[in-house]
């Protein structure tokens, strides 16, 4: 910027060429995405270690649709390529009784969870999308990865287990999961097949089991490519 104004300004400054400056931003942009990637990381893992993160929620009453876009958004993906592998599906906004903080950083994790390993089988994605019922809500979290063996699916909760190699996991992303989910008086739930996905899926109790959906989407829509 300084420059533009320099040379609009008749200034003697040495030219650069507009693929310079394209560069230059370009490496800004980069810097500040990195920048941000990093706030989120270490924030993600401040919540995840810290004694005793959830020891009283703030629950309130949250769009279960804002809350998915919100941790979409607010995702620190690696590029453009690994964005476009979240899908989210949800036809139906309605709202649930939970610490909106802490669903979307649960989200994280399942994002950052299924992102590993979809990226390990050719057309993979993850898709999150939601329903509500009587006596709950849900939001589901399922991608067509690898999936998860069967010797190693009843311990994924399990904090400090991992199954991935060393650097890539500390284990306690999902060990966070359950512990909040706990908390809230929900549940979380975990089914795999080898070789063909993997569900997580989080359950709310319903505060008020007579509520109504907050909106009807057009159910002719195209699920929002994230």
């Amino acid at each position: 910027d300084a420059y533009e104004k320099a040379r609009d300004a008749g200034l003697d400054v040495e030219p650069l060429r507009p693929r310079q400056i394209e560069e230059l931003r370009k490496v800004l942009d980069t810097i500040q995405d990195e920048v941000q990637y990093s706030n989120t990381i270490i924030d993600m893992i401040l919540i995840n270690t810290a004694d005793n993160p959830v020891g009283a929620p703030d629950s309130s009453s949250v769009s279960v649709q804002e809350c998915i876009e919100e941790a979409v958004a607010r995702y620190p993906f690696n590029n453009s390529m690994e964005k476009q592998l979240v899908r989210v599906c949800v036809d139906r906004d309605f709202e649930m009784t939970a610490p909106r903080l802490l669903v979307v950083h649960i989200l994280f994790n399942l994002i950052k969870n299924g992102l590993r390993f979809v990226q390990k089988k050719r057309g993979a994605v993850v898709e999150i999308s939601a329903e509500q019922e009587t006596d709950c809500s849900r939001i589901i979290v399922h991608d067509t990865g690898p999936g998860i063996s069967s010797y190693n699916l009843p311990r994924v909760f399990e904090r400090f287990y991992t199954t991935s190699d060393t650097g890539e996991s500390a284990g306690i992303g999902l060990s966070f999961c359950k512990m909040v989910m706990d908390r809230v008086g929900g549940e979380i739930e975990c089914e795999s097949l080898e070789g063909e996905y993997t569900t997580f899926t989080l359950i709310f109790p319903n505060s008020d089991p007579h509520q109504d959906p907050l909106v009807d989407i057009d159910p002719t829509a195209q699920p929002m490519q994230s």
